[in-house]
């Protein structure tokens, strides 16, 4: 999680095409107005940044799993 958002605003854009505040802005809209909850073993935070890489990237979701 920390590679991929908390380094620099330049690898968050890398990686998820947003900055660092407006991925947390995002998060905690999912949060409080999508009812996003946290998993047992997966943050919000978590989540978000799997589903935006796989978005960003055209990843496969079993290529998400296995990093």
């Amino acid at each position: 999680m920390k590679r991929l958002v908390g380094w620099s605003d330049s690898d968050c854009m890398e990686n998820l095409r947003m900055d660092r505040n407006t991925f947390g802005r995002l998060c905690l809209m999912l949060k409080n107005l999508g009812g996003l909850t946290e998993g047992k073993f997966v943050s919000i935070e978590e989540q978000v940044a799997m589903f935006l890489s796989v978005l960003a990237d055209n990843k496969k979701n079993r290529v998400t799993n296995i990093r």
